[in-house]
């Protein structure tokens, strides 16, 4: 059965674990790593490895990186002696089986003909008694019991924990709780301390923190790295060439004519992000730890924007007790969210929600103006305090196609040009057509997590934000209706 996939897609959307549906209708699940068709001892399969990329082998722990192969047909004329022909990527047919509403009317028809039952609730309710061994197989089931095992008084198992686990990550199975209580209780005997993962995310958090100020260091300044092939070019104009709204608000504009981005596939979950080990991931996506993980290359260009750090100071000190007790309600919104999901909490400063909601609104103005896809441009957001502060964001081009290396963006981000796109991007922040209900609201969007942000003005497809369309907010770019001037950016 060959489907097409591009390279890009099988890193993501389409890794390791992902359900891809084709037309057929078929739908297919990405088998593991020891299925791929790369040897670590085959000369002809060198092409497809990564070795350039330290920093990230080191944060991974592994030694190199490999390419999804492209798929290469022979033809007629071609060299014979053409490496890599007819490699495919590995999937597997899922579901294997399903009850389908015309079998079951079927049986009905056969053997049960005085029946009135309908044929689908039949079908529905056959399925959800064959995945009752689905779900004793959960992982994400288990981490969640587990951890109400832990913190109960009696360290055991309840009817109430399953009915939740149930309600949590399975709210549409009508399964009898009691009925696999004993089939959960033996399955988790022993394994109560297996999602205890403080330490291991404290130290992912350290780590993040201290690449994310590397790479904020060298955008800071022009450089060219890489030879033959350029892999980071950056220029950046004087200041002084820019408006006054730009040299006011900005301490640096770097323009990134070339960038190169590795996006290495790690492993997946299907319910909690950060709730696995890096141990349990890789025995998710292989039965044997290998040297090497996949990754995809992505070459293009983007936009860096560097606060001017003492302006940022004075409106804080201004205006910061207003915008902390204004972001105070996202701020709980945001802390329950994580705290469902297993993960450390994460509080919005007034400076970082700015950076992330000024980042929004250049994408979508970048995006109108420039003639973009939606989801063709990303941010990645540099936002931190104390000795050595991060005020400054990254937008750049995400696909990896041509679309990302004509050099529009960086034509965009050049005195005469950039001028123009930050301010249409601040004056259509002043009133989004959803107002006065967008800026006055208490909490909108994802898990209620934003203020003053929705579809109509600020909000971006989830691939192309970093916090997944969370943490949002106008009033703090541009004030609110009842304090016009408390914005960064109000006149």
């Amino acid at each position: 059965m060959n489907r097409p996939v591009r390279r890009s897609q099988a890193i993501s959307p389409f890794g390791i674990g992902a359900l891809v549906d084709f037309p057929g209708p078929v739908s297919l699940v990405h088998a593991g790593l020891d299925a791929w068709p790369f040897t670590e001892g085959n000369p002809d399969h060198g092409e497809f490895r990564i070795d350039d990329e330290r920093r990230l082998s080191k944060r991974l722990n592994v030694e190199f990186f490999v390419q999804p192969p492209d798929f290469r047909q022979p033809e007629r004329g071609q060299d014979a002696a053409q490496t890599n022909l007819n490699l495919k990527l590995p999937f597997l047919r899922f579901p294997l089986w399903h009850i389908s509403v015309k079998a079951a009317r079927t049986a009905l028809r056969n053997y049960y003909p005085e029946s009135a039952i309908d044929p689908a609730a039949l079908a529905e309710a056959a399925n959800k008694h064959i995945l009752i061994d689905v779900l004793l197989g959960d992982r994400k089931i288990q981490a969640f019991l587990s951890q109400k095992i832990k913190v109960s008084t009696d360290k055991k198992l309840s009817g109430e924990m399953v009915v939740a686990a149930i309600r949590s990550h399975c709210p549409d199975w009508g399964i009898d709780p009691l009925a696999i209580l004993p089939a959960l209780s033996e399955k988790l005997e022993g394994k109560r301390g297996d999602t205890d993962h403080g330490a291991n995310t404290c130290q992912d958090t350290l780590i993040e923190s201290d690449y994310r100020r590397e790479e904020y260091r060298i955008f800071c300044r022009d450089m060219q790295e890489g030879y033959p092939k350029t892999n980071l070019l950056i220029r950046s104009s004087d200041l002084k060439n820019y408006g006054e709204l730009a040299r006011s608000s900005f301490d640096r504009i770097s323009l990134l004519h070339k960038l190169r981005e590795t996006r290495a596939f790690v492993g997946f979950s299907r319910i909690f992000p950060d709730e696995l080990t890096q141990e349990e991931q890789w025995k998710l996506i292989t039965r044997e730890k290998k040297r090497w993980l996949p990754a995809v290359i992505v070459r293009g260009e983007g936009i860096f924007l560097k606060f001017r750090e003492d302006k940022l100071n004075l409106w804080l000190d201004k205006h910061g007790a207003f915008h902390n007790e204004r972001l105070s309600t996202i701020n709980a919104n945001m802390g329950k969210m994580r705290e469902r999901r297993n993960q450390e909490p994460k509080v919005g400063t007034p400076k970082y929600i700015l950076i992330h909601t000024l980042a929004h609104l250049l994408v979508n103005q970048l995006v109108y103006q420039c003639g973009y896809g939606s989801a063709s441009l990303r941010e990645r957001i540099y936002a931190a305090d104390g000795e050595n502060p991060m005020s400054g964001v990254l937008i750049y081009t995400a696909p990896g196609d041509s679309e990302g290396t004509m050099g529009g963006l960086v034509r965009m981000g050049q005195p005469g040009y950039f001028e123009e796109i930050l301010a249409k991007a601040i004056e259509k922040a002043r009133w989004c057509s959803s107002d006065p209900v967008c800026i006055e609201s208490k909490g909108q969007g994802p898990d209620n997590c934003n203020l003053g942000a929705c579809h109509s003005c600020t909000l971006l497809p989830e691939t192309s934000c970093e916090e997944q369309n969370r943490l949002l907010d106008r009033g703090v770019v541009v004030g609110t209706l009842e304090k016009p001037d408390v914005g960064y950016f109000s006149v």
